[in-house]
């Protein structure tokens, strides 16, 4: 890491002490960073954990379920994902994003597992009743959940620099976890992909912040059992935004009418 990203990355360390919060994950991670490179060696655990990564092993089927990190999206696109809707491949660019944050999340992991702080990675929690289901990034020595999210310089300078707070849509995801795991505490941690400096909030187990997950999960179970669609947002019925363009179901949203159609009912 370049010295100007290390030094950025310290004061927000020391931001987050003078909260009062222990921070579990990027404490030992600044410690591995300066180790030497020749010393940085991953543990066996690390090792067949990568393995198993690779081989797909913690891959689950997102049809028939509610992913937590889908919670904060468009209920559209969420009821499409239980229905196990057909999804247009990303573009390149998409694909390339992607496939850099799953690197970057198993460099984190494996770092984790090796040095002891983070026991589990990739943990699976799920609840039938709620139809709720999905992995925590992991788990950690200390009972909290980890969560990574990868972020250009502009996403990640607002959410340390300005915001100071985990983005909405996170904070719902790291909720949905919080209820299904029973924890408290968790550490959510943006890394700028661009520059390497990264950032730990410590999030509490917040009522409010759960109460609107839940509220979020029951709308969708009730199109589900009702066979029916959220509507469409309207920037999505003109075909355009942000939203829209990004989205792998805009192809058959325009078209569908129900959960069944696509195989997946109550």
């Amino acid at each position: 890491m370049e010295e100007e990203a290390l030094m950025a990355t310290l004061k927000g360390m020391y931001q987050e002490a003078l909260r009062g919060n222990e921070l579990v994950v990027t404490a030992p991670h600044v410690k591995w960073m300066e180790t030497l490179e020749e010393e940085q060696i991953y543990s066996p655990e690390a090792q067949q954990f990568a393995l198993d990564v690779w081989n797909r092993k913690y891959k689950h089927p997102r049809a028939g379920r509610f992913s937590p990190s889908a919670i904060g999206k468009c209920a559209r696109r969420v009821v499409f994902g239980f229905a196990g809707a057909p999804q247009i491949p990303p573009d390149s660019t998409s694909q390339e994003m992607m496939d850099h944050g799953s690197w970057i999340h198993l460099k984190w992991q494996m770092e984790g597992i090796t040095m002891g702080y983070m026991p589990k990675a990739e943990v699976w929690v799920h609840d039938d009743g709620l139809r709720v289901g999905g992995s925590m990034d992991g788990l950690l020595h200390d009972g909290s959940s980890f969560e990574l999210k990868s972020a250009m310089w502009n996403v990640y300078n607002k959410v340390v620099t300005i915001e100071r707070w985990p983005k909405w849509e996170n904070l719902l995801q790291d909720a949905t976890y919080k209820l299904l795991a029973d924890i408290d505490w968790s550490s959510v941690v943006y890394e700028d992909r661009g520059n390497g400096q990264f950032h730990e909030y410590r999030v509490d187990r917040d009522a409010k912040v759960e109460a609107e997950a839940l509220r979020r999960i029951t709308s969708y179970n009730a199109y589900v059992d009702e066979d029916e669609l959220p509507p469409m947002l309207d920037e999505c019925e003109m075909k355009s935004g942000y939203v829209y363009h990004g989205c792998p179901y805009r192809k058959i949203c325009p078209m569908a009418k129900s959960v069944s159609e696509f195989g997946h009912v109550a």
